[in-house]
């Protein structure tokens, strides 16, 4: 399984679509977090970043010109069974075909020194509390 983390500084530069859809295409990532994306989407960009409409997305949007996250998992190997979104943070709950088993796939992101304890709560909250989905 191959995922790609990235603080991408905005999807929005010049060439950044092209980029992140060949390297999806290359690689055959499983899943993708593209931090600090700076963007709003719509069905454009996801059809510039994946034109085989080989993954299911779901995004933070961002406030003014920083933050946002996209989260992208691949239908082909993953079920996923629900986005949580929160302030600081997005994760999705799949099931893997592959090896029939849950994940929680998870990315955070936020100011640095901001609210910084709700951000490590929430990371000590995904830890403790492990996903319970009895597969279909």
């Amino acid at each position: 399984m191959l995922g790609v983390i990235w603080n991408c500084r905005g999807i929005n530069k010049k060439g950044m679509t092209t980029c992140v859809k060949e390297f999806l295409l290359s690689r055959k990532a499983d899943f993708v977090e593209l931090q600090e994306t700076m963007k709003k989407y719509t069905d454009k960009v996801f059809r510039q970043i994946d034109p085989g409409k080989d993954f299911e997305w779901q995004w933070i949007p961002s406030v003014g010109k920083s933050g946002g996250v996209l989260c992208g998992v691949r239908i082909e190997r993953f079920e996923v069974r629900k986005f949580v979104v929160r302030v600081f943070s997005l994760t999705a709950q799949v099931w893997n075909k592959k090896i029939n088993k849950e994940l929680t796939i998870a990315t955070m992101y936020g100011p640095a020194h901001e609210d910084k304890e709700k951000r490590l709560s929430l990371l000590s909250s995904l830890r403790s509390a492990p996903l319970k989905i009895n597969p279909c």
